[in-house]
Formats: structure tokens, sequence, C-alpha cells
């Protein structure tokens, strides 16, 4: 259930780079409740506690010390606020629909608005308590506030307003209604660099969700499509671990990849700064190979190498020897690594000439300039290697712009491929007879995401070639935290469970 007393959004914001900064990443979403049962406790003890004991118990009141009107007022108080959370965590207990479904480790770990409020009301209590203590010191003694500091510290470490940055208890509750209701959906995500098979592996069994790669798109998953135009051409891959995005590739269909670790390894001379033995446990060799004189020359017997296609799987490792090899072959003569394109320069020509005489087309799978590791600060995505491309590209051409072809969210060609995916996800259910839908087209998709810039930007700029209309829904479980996004969902909630509520209620699910 939902909290019943909604944060006011400015408290919420005002507060989140802290809470953030903290970890304390639902605390935001209660503070107003954390300061309102501060204020009311400092009431009760300081006004309520006394005036009643004075009009109750006159004369033994009275005679009370210092000291003893004091550990009997906070006494008055701490009775109150046992009393009330009590009754309100057996509310929670039998009331909160939210829990009926969930584990017992989603009951201990999880999160719902209505235990966030209990939780908040008591952590105010706690808070009351020190200030208290550390106002009364004297009197009170150390013993006291060292009392309320380690009850505060435990209360929030054990309970939700210390909730990890892992979302898994609300995701395995939403992926398991939603498979338990026959409702499609799909995983779309950025990420990659390893197959599909091994991620949903991997997804399953931390979410202990059973789940398909039909369900999944990466963001180099739409390549598959593009296997079939370069499945006897040799492509160059990049990025990733290893050669794990090669592998993705060749399963995707591509049968003649090379990455930057076999030229490197082939042609030490390539790119001075690398260390090919650093490249050795995983490059393949390039039999009966050479690179390009400067000026190519088609020969009966050519054995040059000739890149019909870069791909950019997944985040480069080493941005140096990536762009220096990408550079070569974008500068290239039909692709030729080691020729140099007569018409570069060429003012004549579109472009000043640059990428008009057959040089490999360019792919990007994904351009997020940033995202959140297990590192405190964003780090540098695909899209900030993007970005450092460029600078260079711009640099060399003086100016001229850089053709390439994007995937990934916000790109509608990602979207159109997990539209796609989705649809026939839809239509295996349909015709199993599993699903609660109805057999008419697709109508309408709920995009849940927490990136304003991809997530809810792909969804609103889509334009379906089916028809169907999609709404977005922004969570705040991730890069957004809290102010004006840039870029205007349908509605903003706090995490995946209450984004796919909202959209059912939209539908009258019942």
């Amino acid at each position: 259930m939902l909290d019943p007393i909604p944060v006011p959004p400015s408290l919420r914001d005002a507060i989140n780079p802290l809470t953030n900064l903290l970890h304390l990443h639902t605390l935001s979403l209660h503070i107003h409740e954390v300061i309102l049962s501060y204020i009311i406790y400092n009431f009760l003890n300081a006004f309520l506690a006394p005036h009643l004991s004075t009009y109750l118990l006159p004369k033994t009141y009275a005679k009370f010390s210092l000291r003893t009107k004091l550990q009997w007022n906070m006494h008055a108080t701490s009775f109150v606020n046992s009393t009330f959370v009590s009754l309100a965590a057996l509310y929670v207990l039998y009331a909160d629909r939210d829990r009926l479904s969930e584990t017992w480790e989603e009951r201990m770990w999880g999160y719902t608005g209505l235990g966030g409020m209990v939780q908040a009301f008591g952590a105010g209590y706690f808070v009351w308590d020190i200030q208290v203590c550390a106002a009364n010191i004297e009197a009170l003694g150390m013993t006291d506030l060292l009392h309320a500091v380690v009850a505060l510290s435990f209360f929030s470490i054990d309970g939700v307003l210390l909730r990890s940055s892992n979302p898994l208890p609300r995701a395995h509750k939403t992926l398991s209604y939603l498979q338990k209701q026959r409702i499609p959906f799909i995983l779309l995500t950025n990420g990659g660099g390893k197959s599909e098979t091994e991620r949903v592996e991997e997804l399953s069994q931390s979410l202990k969700v059973p789940l398909d790669v039909s369900m999944f798109v990466q963001s180099h998953t739409p390549f598959t499509e593009l296997a079939d135009e370069y499945k006897d051409k040799r492509i160059l891959v990049t990025g990733g671990d290893g050669d794990k995005c090669r592998r993705v590739a060749e399963n995707y269909g591509f049968t003649n990849v090379l990455t930057p670790a076999d030229l490197i390894t082939a042609f030490p001379a390539l790119w001075p700064f690398a260390s090919p033995q650093n490249y050795e446990s995983y490059a393949r060799p390039i039999p009966n190979r050479r690179l390009s004189e400067r000026e190519y020359s088609p020969r009966s017997n050519d054995n040059t190498i000739k890149i019909d296609a870069v791909f950019i799987f997944n985040d480069p490792r080493d941005w140096a020897l990536d762009t220096q090899i990408i550079l070569d072959l974008l500068l290239s003569q039909s692709g030729h690594l080691g020729s140099l394109s007569p018409k570069n320069g060429n003012t004549s020509l579109p472009n000043n000439g640059y990428q008009q005489d057959g040089q490999p087309p360019l792919y990007f799978s994904n351009p997020d300039l940033l995202w959140a590791s297990a590192y405190h600060l964003p780090r540098l995505g695909q899209g900030g290697y993007k970005a450092a491309f460029e600078g260079v590209w711009k640099a060399v051409t003086c100016g001229a712009k850089l053709e390439k072809n994007m995937f990934g969210k916000p790109y509608q060609g990602t979207f159109d491929f997990a539209e796609r995916r989705l649809q026939s996800h839809r239509h295996a259910l349909i015709g199993s007879g599993r699903s609660k839908i109805g057999t008419e087209g697709l109508k309408r998709v709920y995009m849940i995401g927490d990136n304003p810039e991809s997530d809810i930007l792909g969804a609103n700029d889509y334009q379906s070639a089916s028809g169907s209309t999609w709404q977005s829904i922004l969570v705040r479980s991730g890069v957004y935290s809290g102010g004006e996004p840039a870029h205007k969902p349908k509605v903003v909630v706090e995490d995946v469970w209450d984004a796919v509520q909202w959209g059912l209620e939209k539908e009258g699910w019942g």
C-alpha cells in the first residue's frame, strides 16, 4: 500500500542529494513523517506529559527531582510511541495488500509505502530521544544518550529506511505478478557485453523468476537483424571483456569477425603504446594477411585486410587502441586497413570527401554517456567513448561530420525491434491460451524506466509502425531521484511495482 501521507515534492527534492549520498534511498519519501513525529514527541514530552501529570498526580509529580521528572516525561512519551508503532505495525502486517504475495525475504528486506511510514514515525521518535538526552546530559548522564544513538542506528539499518541499492525484492514481486497474470512484458536494457542466454540465466537466478531469451533485449540484440547482410563479410567488433562480444556476434550469425586484439597482436606497429602480450590469451591469428599500403590499388590476388563494417557491441576497454583502429578504417579506401582515401579533404565532395570512398559503416549499440556502477559517482559509458571519438574525428577532419548508426534506447531502431519482440511474445501467450488479454492487435505499451534521457525520451518520441501508443512511466529507484526530469513522463512513481499497478489501473485490470 502507498504511504497515506505523501511527501511534499519540494521537501523530497531538497533532501534527495543527502539521502542518496548516505544510501538511505527511501528516506526522502518519508522525511516529512520523521519531522512530524519529532515535533509530536517534543510536544508530548515538553507540554502534554508534565501538564497531565500535574493535573492527575499533583502531589506525587511535585515531589519528583529534576532527573526523575525528565525520565517520567520521557517514559510517558515512549509509552505513546511504542503503543502507536505496535498498533500501526500490526495494521501493516494484516492490511497491507502489497505484502500478501511476498516471500519471507521480501517481507523482511522489501519496501512498501505504508511500512515506510511506520518506520519513519519510529525514526522520528529516536531522533527526538537523542535530542532530549543530549540537551539534558548533565541530569540524565552519558548512558541514556548512548542508548538513544545506538537505538536509532539499529532501527535505520535493519529497517526499510536503509534499503540496499539492490532492488531485487520489488523486481521479483513485479515480474512474478506479471507472469502469474499472463501479462506480456519484455526487458529492454542498454546493457550488454555478453550473450542474451548468459544474461537471462543470471537474471533468472538473481530475481528467482523464470525468464526466457525471447523476453529480453539488450543494447546489441538488434544487431541480429544485420547478420544476414554481413554474413559472409568481415566485420570488426569492439568492446566488452576479452572476446566475449566476438562470440556474441558469431552466435548472431556473423561468420568473419575480427577484434582489435587480433589486429594489434598480428601488427604491433598499429598502436605503438599497446602491449600485444596483454591480448594474446584471446586474440586469434590472421593467417596470410597484410596491411595495405598508403595508396591502395586492387590486385588479382589481394590479401590485405578489408573491414566491411565496425560494430561497437559494448563499452571499449582500451579506448586508445580502438580509437586508432576505427579512425584508420574511416579514413581508409574501401575499408582496407593501412590505406588512406585520396578523397579525404576534397571540398568539392559531400562532407569534404570524408566517408565517401566505401569506408565501413560504424554502428554504436548504446548512447548512454554515464551509468551507475558500484562507485558512488556515475561512470562513463559507451556514450562517453562515442563523445571522445567524435572529438578526435572532428580534430582530424577539421570538423567533418561523423556518419554513424545508433542503436540502444532512445533510438527508433531499438524500439522498433523491441516492439516486434513484444508482439511475438504476446502472440505466443495468446496462442497458448495462457493470457487473459484479448486477441486484437497491440494497442498500448507502458514503458517503465529510470532514465529520462533514454527510457522516457525513447517512449515519448517513438513512432510505432503498428499504430500502438507508448506511455512512459518514470521511477525514482535508479538514475532519476527527483527534480524536474529532462523529458516529461506520463507519471512519476517510486518503483517498478508502483509503475505496473498504475498501468493496470489505467487499463481497468481487475
